[in-house]
């Protein structure tokens, strides 16, 4: 993988784009996703005006409600009202963020990412030619959520994509499902033509 040519470089870079991550409000979101409402959840979204198609993990749905060019919240059908199965799903919350990257420029590896964030802890680190997934621990930005999550980098087309993935204290979102749920945004969003 290739990595930085320059931190200096790196780390504001990856702050004005994982800050995205991290907008979400600080509230206790479990909580208010009940009672679900009606057409607030999509299964698919155009991005970056029109760039990328983000689409959620099976089982989850985007909130229509925190939909902008750049960024998205995503959460089990079922809570946002949606009569889609959502079976076994882990709980939880991913986050999304879009911002341009250049053809030439590397993700940001997860140091620089946990510098940017003030996160901790990185484990579980996987890398691919086209992403970065890792675990980390770091102040729960979305009330209700454990301190350790999932946070992955991925190349879109022209694009970074960030995603934090936030469940509840000792669920299995927080555990290897995280990875999996995550993966399954990595593998189905993609550029437009």
């Amino acid at each position: 993988m290739n990595t930085w040519r320059s931190r200096s470089l790196a780390a504001p870079f990856a702050l004005s784009f994982m800050a995205g991550c991290d907008s979400a409000p600080s509230v206790d979101l479990f909580s208010r996703l009940g009672p679900p409402q009606r057409n607030v959840a999509l299964t698919r979204a155009s991005m970056m005006s029109g760039a990328v198609m983000l689409r959620p993990p099976q089982g989850y749905c985007i909130d229509k409600r925190s939909l902008e060019d750049h960024f998205a919240v995503m959460s089990r059908c079922d809570t946002l009202g949606a009569k889609a199965v959502s079976g076994d799903v882990p709980l939880g919350i991913i986050v999304a963020s879009f911002t341009p990257l250049a053809a030439d420029q590397a993700l940001p590896d997860p140091a620089v990412t946990a510098a940017a964030l003030n996160l901790r802890d990185i484990s579980e680190t996987e890398v691919s030619e086209r992403s970065v997934t890792f675990r980390a621990t770091g102040d729960a930005s979305v009330a209700g959520t454990a301190a350790d999550h999932w946070r992955a980098t991925a190349r879109v087309g022209n694009h970074l994509m960030g995603l934090a993935l936030y469940g509840p204290k000792a669920g299995p979102a927080i555990r290897a499902d995280g990875r999996a749920l995550l993966n399954d945004v990595l593998t189905g969003t993609s550029p437009l033509p």
